[in-house]
């Protein structure tokens, strides 16, 4: 059995300090409760009480009516799941390993900041371009820990993310105004992720460092949406592509290097439609491609399937009434 309790306390202030320029900073004290009872056992609970102070801050500065200067800084935390701390072996039925939790993990903390410019050429349109970088301390990765299908998770001391993200949309009017309710958009992210490798890894001796697990060093998204105000109609298709991941770290055993999800393309659709001023339907139909994932696993210079499968579609619907 599990139990989380968080508590949070927030306060923020707006600072205009010239006409085109403001400071908005603030805090956040979280209080984190959590534990997990092993039926009973005397090995294999975990328990977590801590308490942290999350500043936060950023700037805008207006270069132009259209245009913006963003700078921030903003500290967060990721804690672990009940799954992930639970020492309970799980069968995983989409990727065919044993996942086993690890009740010594750690809460990890980041550090984000972050510098975007943005221009608002028209109303619907956006062309922006950012910088990120990301301190991790205590990162969480799944990692084999025998030479057959088990995975426990584990906490590494740090870990550092960086890189560039590309944004535009733009409205399809400039080609024919018939095509006035619709845009169309793209974002692009690349991604530098750095961990040290352990002695307890199957690079080991080969790296000194490699790329942080379920981190992609590129991602890609597209949609195009369709936004019709006199009928209170909008319909969106997107479509999502990741650069290869790495899934599961390898363990001291050559029998068990590292594993990485191949990239698979994913496209999504939403609809929504206003019934009345208060009622709203909504349709969602997720991973229409299903695709199959491929996870893959080199030895003496040869790529193998370590596991393949399908994610599988998703639909949805809600009717939301709004007072």
């Amino acid at each position: 059995t599990g139990d989380q309790s968080i508590h949070a306390l927030y306060s923020m202030v707006d600072i205009p300090l010239i006409e085109r320029w403001k400071i908005i900073t603030g805090a956040r004290y979280e209080t984190t409760d959590l534990s997990v009872d092993n039926y009973g056992e005397r090995t294999g609970n975990a328990t977590i009480n801590e308490s942290a102070i999350l500043p936060a801050a950023s700037t805008v500065y207006e270069l132009k009516d259209d245009m913006n200067l963003r700078m921030a800084f903003g500290k967060t935390l990721a804690r672990p799941t009940f799954r992930e701390i639970a020492l309970v072996p799980v069968f995983d039925f989409i990727g065919g390993d044993i996942l086993i939790g690890n009740p010594d993990l750690d809460i990890t903390s980041i550090h984000n900041y972050d510098l975007r410019w943005e221009w608002f050429p028209k109303p619907a349109e956006v062309l922006a371009a950012s910088l990120f970088y990301k301190t991790l301390s205590s990162p969480i990765e799944k990692q084999f820990v025998t030479a057959n299908r088990q995975v426990q998770y584990q906490n590494r001391d740090e870990a550092i993310v960086y890189g560039l993200e590309l944004e535009a949309r733009k409205s399809l009017e400039t080609i024919s105004e018939n095509l006035s309710d619709f845009t169309v958009g793209g974002n692009f992210t690349y991604v530098v992720s750095e961990v040290n490798v352990t002695p307890f890894e199957y690079e080991f001796g080969r790296n000194e460092t490699r790329q942080l697990a379920g981190q992609s060093p590129y991602i890609m998204n597209f949609d195009i949406s369709y936004n019709n105000d006199r009928t209170g109609t909008i319909v969106s298709l997107f479509y999502n592509i990741f650069g290869p991941r790495l899934a599961v770290v390898g363990s001291s055993s050559p029998a068990r290097p590292n594993a990485f999800e191949q990239p698979v393309g994913t496209l999504d659709l939403t609809i929504s439609q206003s019934l009345s001023d208060h009622w709203k339907l909504k349709f969602s139909a997720k991973n229409l491609l299903d695709p199959t994932v491929d996870v893959t696993q080199e030895f003496g210079g040869q790529e193998y399937i370590y596991s393949s499968y399908k994610r599988g579609r998703s639909f949805g619907m809600s009717l939301s009434y709004d007072f």
